[in-house]
């Protein structure tokens, strides 16, 4: 049996020779936002540092907001809403004993939403009152009306049917308990995959049929195409 072994050379050698796959590696910082609305929802101001930070999350990092909400502020019930929808973090809704009105919504502007065993959701239209001269009150109510309808019908849009949007607008409160909220957040998932496949299927074939782009580019081709698009 021959003994094999490493020369001298071979022992100090750094594999010179050797070929390895080579690769780049990229550590990144990963921020994880969490924050409870376990009150009366406020104006604005009162969220306007959490606002800020979650502007400047990126789409590698995580919102979780926990919810147990019976409402308030409008205003900021629509900035906490628009920050959510807007951010490239994925936002996590965290849904504990009640969403109500404000707290409904915002819950609903969430990327995912866990609902708890006891959780229960009322969705109602707004509520308030003008001030001012009497065409100031007319203009302004006329106005918010339809503005906010718009934001509460985005809100709800796949959770509750066009019917009863209506129903909401004309009076009516909608309750429900865990069982119902998922099985609304079921059909909402269905509702937001076939808008999707439809979009997607539109723009596919929106340039289908379109004459293609000459690309003979000398002046007497152009000169014969200009001439057969005026025939």
């Amino acid at each position: 049996m021959k003994n094999f072994k490493l020369s001298k050379e071979d022992e100090s050698c750094e594999c010179k020779d050797s070929n390895f796959q080579e690769w780049n590696e990229l550590q990144m910082q990963v921020s994880k936002v969490q924050f409870r609305l376990d009150g009366i929802i406020n104006n604005p101001t009162y969220y306007r540092n959490i606002l800020d930070r979650i502007e400047l999350l990126t789409e590698n990092d995580e919102v979780v907001v926990t919810v147990d909400s019976v409402g308030g502020d409008l205003d900021g019930c629509i900035a906490l809403c628009d920050v959510l929808q807007a951010t490239e973090a994925t936002v996590t809704g965290i849904l504990i004993n009640r969403a109500y009105s404000a707290g409904a919504y915002i819950a609903l502007c969430c990327d995912n939403l866990e609902v708890r065993p006891n959780a229960r959701m009322m969705l109602h239209s707004f509520s308030g009152g003008f001030a001012g001269k009497d065409h100031e009150i007319e203009l302004d109510y006329t106005f918010n009306k339809q503005y906010i309808r718009d934001f509460l019908s985005a809100c709800c849009e796949g959770f509750l049917t066009e019917d009863e949007l209506h129903e909401m607008y004309n009076g009516k409160d909608f309750w429900m308990a865990s069982p119902e909220i998922i099985s609304r957040l079921q059909m909402r998932q269905v509702y937001n995959e076939e808008n999707y496949n439809y979009t997607e299927d539109n723009q596919d074939t929106s340039g289908a049929g379109e004459d293609e782009e000459c690309n003979n580019c000398t002046e007497d081709c152009c000169s014969e195409c200009n001439q057969l698009d005026e025939q």
